[in-house]
C-alpha cells in the first residue's frame, strides 16, 4: 500500500470559515467552528502566550490560566455556533463557557471540533499496481547494452 499525497491536502477555505462538526460524545450536539491554524487566532493566541511567558517568569503556566486566556479569543475567531444545547447560541455565552474552568468539558469539545475540521482523509492505493513498469515500457538493461 502507498499513501496518495493528494489525499492529504487541507481543505484550507473550510478551516478558515468554518463548518459544522458533530461532537461524537454528545448525540445531536454540532459546533460549526474554524481551524486553530486561522490567522487572526494564532496571532492573537501567540500574543497571549507571550504575556503568559511574561507574567509567570518562565514558569510553566496552569492549564486553567491558559484556557481563561484562550477561551474569549476561541469564542471570537473559531466558535461560530452550535445546535443540540439548550441555549441559544451568542458568541458573550461562548466566550463565558469558553472562558470559567468549570465548563472545563466544553471547551474540550470545542477544541475537538477545532482540531477534527483539519483532519484529512488520507488514502492509499495498492503498491503494486502502482509501482509496477508495463511490459512495452521498455526492455531490460541487459538487452539494451550495445554489443562489439
Amino acid at each position: 500500500m502507498v499513501l496518495k499525497i493528494a489525499s492529504l491536502k487541507a481543505n484550507l477555505a473550510r478551516e478558515n470559515n468554518g463548518d459544522w462538526i458533530e461532537y461524537p460524545l454528545w448525540e445531536g450536539v454540532e459546533f460549526k467552528v474554524s481551524g486553530f491554524r486561522k490567522p487572526e487566532y494564532q496571532a492573537e493566541r501567540d500574543r497571549i502566550f507571550r504575556k503568559l511567558a511574561r507574567d509567570h517568569k518562565g514558569k510553566p503556566v496552569p492549564v486553567d490560566v491558559q484556557r481563561a486566556a484562550l477561551g474569549p479569543i476561541m469564542a471570537k475567531h473559531l466558535l461560530h455556533d452550535w445546535k443540540g444545547l439548550d441555549e441559544p447560541y451568542s458568541e458573550d455565552r461562548a466566550r463565558e463557557l469558553l472562558s470559567q474552568p468549570e465548563y472545563r468539558v466544553f471547551y474540550d469539545a470545542v477544541e475537538w471540533c477545532c482540531n477534527e475540521i483539519a483532519s484529512v482523509d488520507a488514502q492509499f492505493e495498492d503498491d503494486a499496481a502502482k509501482n509496477s513498469v508495463p511490459r512495452s515500457a521498455g526492455s531490460s538493461k541487459a538487452s539494451s547494452q550495445a554489443t562489439g
